[in-house]
């Protein structure tokens, strides 16, 4: 038999529906689990397009290639106005001219505008003001348009990271300036800044390096998609127009399927794909409560975690991986009064833990957050699934094995 027909439960970005993501084992319906997220929000499509999806509905995205990961993502707010707009008044402007709709945009329509330098010697930019002092991701999509160079700034225009749309790299940052590029085809970068703001915030987008030059009236750089986050990563795209606007967390879970769960023994499983080390549940059984529960996830330490806690442990048995990078795992946790243990891409990760333990009733199943349905994992899950055995060492070396 296959480890596939072992399974009690299997969890692929698949069929799904509004309110619904049916897993693909059991058949009978009995795994398959409920989607809240009251707000619409954004996917990159099998077209490899920015769109936005309605209500409840999950986010099947493909940012990663051809196939399409599960998105669960925190409550975040785009504070930005005018996200896609930068020739409204919303957006002061220096010694700069933009057109309008000036070319086809990553959601396939032709919503990007033309930031243009004018022939003016100086410094060019546009900006807003008025953000309160926090943590900031501040986000621009991007691509040359004669112009190959731009800056994006925070604080005052005191705060910079460069960026080079010729070569797709972030060339030059100031201190304490975190930044990154993201490529999304066709020319399209999302570039990426985040800094502490201490005082009163603007972003701003410059030309160039932020320094005076003669622009020709007629080269610039295409923009769309602005935004800034109170938070220290970047999520997915959030537009606005007159106002500030909010997309709700991703909650995906199913109760009342202790008959799916190893009670006394078991293995849990999942891939991810990891693009920032903040802390979130890619997956959790759980009692509904934190007193039964085992949970994976990651955190702000480089570090990809499992937790143990039941009923009859008088604390929290951890285990985790050593210091790790972005980028894709499988990792299995296998679990057994006395003898538990996690792997990683194929090799065991931290000691074996010989706690001793007995399980109150598991009965819930959270993909990308925790048992209280926050901690939200904040990245994708390509699989999750549950076995009802404790898999042996050899097991989940080949079932992790990359």
């Amino acid at each position: 038999m296959s480890l596939f027909d072992d399974a009690s439960l299997v969890l692929t970005p698949n069929g799904y529906k509004a309110s619904k993501l049916y897993s693909i084992k059991p058949t009978s319906g009995a795994g398959d689990m409920t989607v809240t997220r009251a707000t619409t929000a954004t996917r990159v499509n099998s077209s490899n397009l920015i769109e936005s999806v309605a209500i409840n509905v999950p986010r099947l995205d493909y940012t990663l290639g051809s196939c399409p990961s599960i998105l669960v993502e925190p409550l975040r707010t785009n504070v930005v106005l005018r996200s896609e707009e930068f020739n409204n008044a919303s957006w002061s402007t220096i010694n700069v001219t933009v057109t309008a709709n000036a070319t086809t945009s990553p959601s396939g329509a032709l919503t990007a505008d033309k930031f243009i330098p004018t022939a003016t010697t100086g410094a060019h930019f546009i900006f807003q003001t008025g953000l309160p002092s926090n943590t900031y991701t501040f986000s621009v999509f991007a691509k040359a348009g004669g112009e190959t160079t731009f800056s994006m700034w925070l604080v005052g225009g005191t705060k910079k990271a460069e960026f080079n749309l010729s070569t797709g790299t972030n060339t030059s940052n100031s201190a304490g300036v975190i930044a990154n590029i993201e490529n999304y085809g066709d020319g399209w970068y999302r570039c990426i800044m985040n800094f502490t703001a201490t005082a009163g915030t603007d972003v701003r987008i410059y030309g160039r390096d932020g320094a005076s030059f003669t622009g020709n009236g007629v080269d610039g750089i295409f923009l769309w998609g602005a935004q800034a986050e109170a938070a220290s990563t970047v999520t997915s795209y959030i537009p606005t127009t007159t106002a500030a606007v909010t997309r709700n967390a991703d909650v995906i879970n199913k109760t009342g399927v202790s008959s799916l769960i190893g009670q006394t023994e078991g293995t849990i499983y999942a891939e991810i794909n990891i693009t920032t080390f903040n802390s979130g549940v890619f997956f959790s059984i759980n009692d509904g409560t934190s007193a039964n529960r085992i949970q994976m996830y990651k955190f702000t330490d480089n570090k990809i975690y499992c937790d143990r806690v039941s009923a009859t442990q008088s604390a929290t048995t951890s285990i985790s991986s050593s210091a790790l990078s972005v980028g894709t795992y499988k990792v299995a946790f296998a679990y057994q009064s006395g003898t538990s243990y996690l792997y990683i891409n194929g090799a065991q990760v931290g000691a074996t833990s010989a706690a001793t333990f007995t399980f109150g009733s598991m009965g819930k199943v959270n993909i990308g957050s925790r048992f209280d349905d926050t901690s939200t994992f904040n990245d994708r899950v390509e699989l999750a699934t549950l076995f009802q055995t404790r898999l042996t060492t050899q097991q989940c070396i080949d079932l992790t094995t990359p």
